[in-house]
Formats: C-alpha cells, sequence, structure tokens
C-alpha cells in the first residue's frame, strides 16, 4: 500500500513540474503588449535615462497607441512653472515615441515644442487615434490630438487640433500640423441670454492626389444656437442655424499647409 501510495505520489508532483513548466514557457514566450504599463515605463526610461531637470514628464498624461511591432507614445515634458502656481501658467513640450514594444528599442522620436504650454487654456486631453491614414502607397499617417479649454463660464472656449505624422524609416515627420477639427465657443449674459457656436471639420482621404499624396476632403459643419428667457423665468432655445462647406487640402511637398482661419488659437 506504501509502495502504491508512493508512486502515486511521484507520478503528481512531475505532473505539476510539466504543469508549472508550461505555463512558464507559456509567459515566457507571451508577445509583448505594446501598451502595457510595464512596456510604456520600460520606453520612456530607454528614452529618458536621467529625467534631466527642468523637464518632467507628466506620466498621468501619456498616451499609448499600437501599431504592427511599434509602441506611439505621446509624452508630455513639462518644465518648471515661470510663474506662482496658482496662476495656472506653465510651459511645455510634448514629445511623439515610436519604439519595439518587445526589445524596447527607439525607432523614432519628434519632439514639439511648446505643445503642451498652458494658460487660461488648459491642456484637457491628449490622444494617438486608432485608425490610420493611408496617405500613400507605403506611407501611412497616426493622428495626434490634443484638446484645450478654458474655464470661463461667461464666455467657455476650446479646440481640439489633429496632427498627422508619419514614420519615415528612423525619422518621424510632420505632415499635417495642426489643424483644429472642433471649436466651441459662448457668450452668455445674464442667467439664460446666450450665444452659442460650435464647429467641426471632418477629414477624410480623397480618390485624387498631388504630388503622390492623397488630398485631404474636409467637410465643415457649424451651428450656432441662441438661448433665453421665456415665460415663467425657465430657459429656452430660441433657435438654432447649421450650415456646411467643403474644402480641400493639398500636399505641396513637405506638408498640408493649413490655412490660416483653420489654425490654433496663439
Amino acid at each position: 500500500m506504501r509502495g502504491r501510495l508512493a508512486r502515486i505520489a511521484v507520478r503528481l508532483g512531475s505532473s505539476l513540474l510539466l504543469m508549472f513548466a508550461g505555463v512558464a514557457a507559456h509567459a515566457a514566450g507571451a508577445p509583448a503588449k505594446p501598451c502595457d504599463a510595464s512596456t510604456v515605463d520600460a520606453i520612456l526610461q530607454r528614452a529618458y535615462p536621467r529625467h534631466a531637470a527642468p523637464d518632467h514628464i507628466d506620466r498621468r498624461r501619456v498616451v499609448c497607441a499600437a501599431r504592427p511591432a511599434q509602441t506611439w507614445l505621446a509624452v508630455p515634458l513639462m518644465a518648471q512653472a515661470l510663474n506662482a502656481p496658482d496662476e495656472g501658467f506653465r510651459n511645455g513640450d510634448l514629445e511623439l515615441l515610436v519604439a519595439d514594444p518587445t526589445s524596447h528599442r527607439l525607432i523614432a522620436r519628434l519632439r514639439l515644442k511648446n505643445r503642451m504650454d498652458e494658460d487660461a487654456i488648459e491642456v484637457e486631453r491628449l490622444s494617438l487615434e486608432r485608425k490610420a491614414y493611408d496617405l500613400a502607397a507605403g506611407t501611412r499617417a497616426v493622428g495626434l490630438r490634443i484638446e484645450r479649454a478654458n474655464r470661463s463660464r461667461i464666455s467657455p472656449l476650446g479646440e481640439t487640433t489633429l496632427s498627422l505624422v508619419v514614420l519615415d524609416g528612423d525619422r518621424l515627420k510632420l505632415v499635417l500640423d495642426g489643424l483644429v477639427v472642433a471649436q466651441h465657443n459662448g457668450e452668455i449674459d445674464g442667467p439664460c441670454k446666450a450665444r452659442f457656436t460650435n464647429i467641426e471639420r471632418r477629414p477624410s482621404l480623397s480618390s485624387s492626389r498631388f504630388q503622390g499624396m492623397a488630398n485631404l476632403d474636409i467637410a465643415e459643419i457649424t451651428t450656432i444656437r441662441y438661448r433665453s428667457q421665456g415665460p415663467g423665468g425657465a430657459c429656452r432655445e430660441l433657435r438654432s442655424e447649421r450650415s456646411t462647406r467643403r474644402r480641400t487640402m493639398v500636399y505641396d511637398g513637405r506638408r498640408y499647409p493649413v490655412p490660416v482661419d483653420w489654425q490654433p488659437l496663439k
């Protein structure tokens, strides 16, 4: 009886060892997840080994996007405040990194100066778009969006810009620099009287091309709403106006020039 129990114990132990070995082998061979926290931290450590002052990585606002065999990061680099903290003035750059998610080797980087500057208008959100823009054969752009807004209750204001970035070998090229794709503002006079303007610009790739690159067709939709005080003191919307226009942006050999009236607030 004891011999039989011993043989069972040996077989059970061998099975457990094989099971754990299989789990370990599976974990070791598992592909790296491009946007895991550990992957992002390892890439940041490779890109900024000393976190040199006065720049400070705003880790909470780092955004990541996965591409085939690539990790894309948008990294806010905030300088030390030039004014008192309660004044809300901060200076900062935004750096784009592309790295191998397995080895964490940096493939390319591009620093965008002053993209994170904040005063009365603050950066509320960064995002790297999931969809890609196939501008030409072998030329695929990634979209970077920056959303800004103020905190005024009397004159609310906000905008979202879109930039397109192309990985060209070991370089990142900015082919569209700061097209305002969403904009809103309001003029509020008293508890009810107000006028709100919302503008949305929707880019799409055209079938027409210039210098080998697809044109960008932009549909601009403007909505204006008017609000006033109605019977009994309740606020009510008086009317709304909606208009649409279209414009085409053409590649000039370096980038898509942004019309002045579609550029972000300075």
